[in-house]
């Protein structure tokens, strides 16, 4: 499946890889949302490998 990217003011096609939440990883994201999907970028921080992926409340909750 591909997606339209659309920042940054050019609007090339994107592929959608699903993935499995197997890591913990900390992220910087504004809080803008639009449909389920963050308006601006989003950046990797760090990973919390003495995380589990069961220790983590579900994002949104």
């Amino acid at each position: 499946m591909e997606v339209a990217d659309c920042s940054k003011g050019s609007c090339g096609e994107l592929e959608y890889h699903p993935v499995r939440p197997d890591l913990v990883a900390d992220f910087l994201a504004d809080t803008a949302v639009d449909e389920a999907r963050y308006r601006h970028p989003v950046h990797f921080l760090r990973l919390r490998e003495y995380l589990t992926v069961q220790q983590v409340p579900p994002f949104g909750t």
